[in-house]
């Protein structure tokens, strides 16, 4: 529209409201309060007549148009089984699918850019939870996240124990390096009982058991050495790593829960880094920089080599895991047959899914 008929228009609405919708004394024309009050309501009301529009068209016709689908990075791995399952039976129906954290994901939902959202719980929106109708998935188990180095580095150790001499090898109770019988001078830290070389940092020269890819020491003085083998970990052996925590300034759930239960362990843990990407949290691991504890399902949506997967052997941690929409809202058919189909068998199988 041209500027004369558009201002024209505008004058035209302020008019007929009796009210003043822009203010024109500077040299940008802004909105008055009660003209960004109209412009936020009337988009609601523009959104509800698509909605009511789509409602109508879905009487007569089949299944089809685009879904759209949000999720928490974490959540991504839950995704293709579902998808893969709601595309074979309604072929007719694309997909826009986003990711990003619950402020995003509930920003998306709130402008009905998205329809459907899959994250961890409580789902942590702007204002609470109230707004949302959320169904439970099944829980993801949180799972200890170790450099793969070290923790082959812990089972040759642990092997040494049953050769001559017996000594640990990362130490004693208080974290002091021991040495062999059997090998005067030898730190039985270099070798197993087979007297074979334990893994080593190539620029370092120092046992990956202990040091990160940098040679800084993965170990706290007074932590514990680490179990063999795959054998499950206590939160005592894992108060032995720097810890890298999956938290933002928004959602922070996940890292207190972790928390609470290393204090009522009577354990503080050393939180070496706090990150909001699980990519760049599953790299440190990889890269020796320390552990992490997070839900499993990650491991099927960033498969990084380096890693070792244990479970934890004295806390009961879960992330519970949620489809969230809008209260109140009208959805598509197609968003309805989703959440029919996302059932509780569902959700275990998105890449490798919950376990």
């Amino acid at each position: 529209m041209e500027q004369p008929p558009l201002s024209r228009q505008m004058r035209l609405i302020e008019e007929e409201l009796g009210v003043a919708l822009f203010d024109r004394s500077g040299k940008r024309l802004r909105l008055t309060p009660a003209g960004e009050r109209l412009r936020e309501r009337s988009a609601g009301l523009l959104r509800q007549l698509e909605e009511t529009v789509a409602e109508v068209r879905e009487l007569d016709e089949g299944v089809g148009g685009v879904l759209s689908v949000g999720a928490v990075v974490s959540c991504t791995s839950l995704l293709p089984g579902p998808l893969g399952r709601f595309r074979e039976r309604y072929p007719n129906v694309g997909f826009k699918l986003s990711e990003g954290d619950h402020h995003f994901l509930a920003e998306g939902l709130d402008r009905r850019e998205i329809e459907l959202a899959v994250a961890r719980l409580p789902f942590e929106a702007p204002g609470g939870a109230a707004r949302y109708e959320i169904r439970q998935l099944p829980s993801d188990p949180i799972v200890a996240l170790l450099p793969a180095a070290a923790g082959r580095a812990a089972e040759d150790g642990a092997r040494a124990q049953d050769g001559p001499g017996g000594d640990l090898p990362g130490g004693d109770e208080t974290g002091q390096a021991l040495r062999r019988d059997d090998e005067p001078g030898q730190d039985s830290q270099g070798y197993d009982g087979a007297q074979r070389n334990l893994p080593r940092d190539d620029r370092t020269g120092q046992d990956l058991r202990e040091c990160d890819g940098a040679g800084r020491d993965l170990r706290r003085e007074d932590g514990p050495a680490v179990s063999a083998g795959a054998e499950p970990l206590s939160l005592a052996e894992l108060a032995a790593y720097p810890l890298v925590s999956l938290k933002t300034d928004r959602t922070v759930v996940m890292h207190e829960t972790i928390m609470r239960a290393f204090a009522a362990a009577e354990l503080r843990p050393r939180v070496l880094c706090e990150c909001a990407s699980v990519a760049i949290a599953l790299t440190l691991v990889s890269h020796g920089f320390g552990a992490a504890l997070l839900p499993k399902s990650v491991m099927s949506t960033f498969p990084l080599a380096g890693i070792e997967c244990r479970p934890i052997r004295d806390a009961d941690l879960l992330s519970e895991v949620g489809l969230v929409w809008l209260k109140d809202r009208y959805l598509t058919r197609a968003a309805r047959r989703f959440i029919a189909m996302f059932g509780a068998s569902d959700g275990q199988s998105g890449g490798g899914g919950l376990s």
